[in-house]
């Protein structure tokens, strides 16, 4: 029988410092509600909302 897991595989923690996502000098995103994201066996995430985005995420990089 297989064993249920009773929590969830990723957890979301408030996250209190300030994340800015740069590509190269451009300035991707920049938010200070961010949330941290956990899943066992991986380093924690931070999730930022498009709404803090400084480009249309649309755009192609690279």
């Amino acid at each position: 029988m297989a064993d249920h897991i009773t929590e969830p595989g990723i957890t979301q923690h408030p996250h209190c410092r300030r994340v800015r996502i740069l590509d190269g000098d451009t300035l991707i995103a920049d938010s200070c509600n961010a949330i941290e994201l956990r899943e066992c066996g991986y380093s924690p995430r931070q999730f930022v909302a498009s709404a803090s985005a400084s480009v249309d995420m649309s755009q192609s990089f690279g």
